[in-house]
């Protein structure tokens, strides 16, 4: 037992840091390399969809068929004897849906100088000359803001991502912590 309990925390000190930076390192370079390409770029992408990847829509529905299943198996077992248990499965299902729900309904559509964001709550149009900055979050999180005021967040890997960064280098916006080179 001690044994295993070594090996975890040898793996939690020692690998996972340098697998954190490993991979953090790996998204900065693809970044500049993304931000070098977009300065570069003679062509700018005037008409997308920001919006999750396809895979992870695809990992969230499965998740969500899966609990579906586990509380009608459960429901039919009678296993449901307690509250409780049933708290924590009608969570689980209003968490699943919510999830289902923002991946496929939350989106950022750009049309020449119009950006749509729409999510689960709101829908807010705007113009590229609207943006005041451009942050970048943790892991390269694109975060938006309109007269200082929090727009959205676009994470790396929503399809999209790079052709929404390359046409806000394009437009000029403000960026707050632009990596160097």
């Amino acid at each position: 037992m001690s044994v295993v309990v070594l090996v975890c925390l040898f793996f939690i000190c020692i690998c996972l840091p340098e697998i954190i930076k490993a991979a953090v390192h790996q998204r900065e370079t693809k970044l500049k390399k993304a931000i070098i390409k977009a300065r570069a770029a003679r062509q700018v992408p005037t008409h997308f969809i920001v919006r999750e990847s396809k895979p992870v829509r695809l990992l969230i529905l499965v998740f969500s068929l899966f609990t579906i299943l586990l509380f009608f198996g459960l429901l039919f077992q009678g296993k449901l004897d307690s509250l409780l248990d049933l708290i924590v499965i009608v969570i689980l299902l209003s968490g699943t849906f919510y999830m289902v729900v923002y991946c496929h309904v939350r989106r950022v559509t750009v049309c020449d100088q119009v950006v749509d964001y729409r999510s689960v709550l709101k829908k807010t149009t705007f113009l590229f000359e609207e943006i005041t900055k451009v942050r970048f979050g943790m892991s390269l999180t694109l975060i938006i803001y309109c007269e200082n005021e929090r727009m959205f967040a676009v994470e790396t890997n929503c399809a999209g991502y790079y052709e929404l960064l390359t046409r806000l280098i394009f437009e000029g916006v403000y960026f707050e912590n632009l990596p160097t080179q």
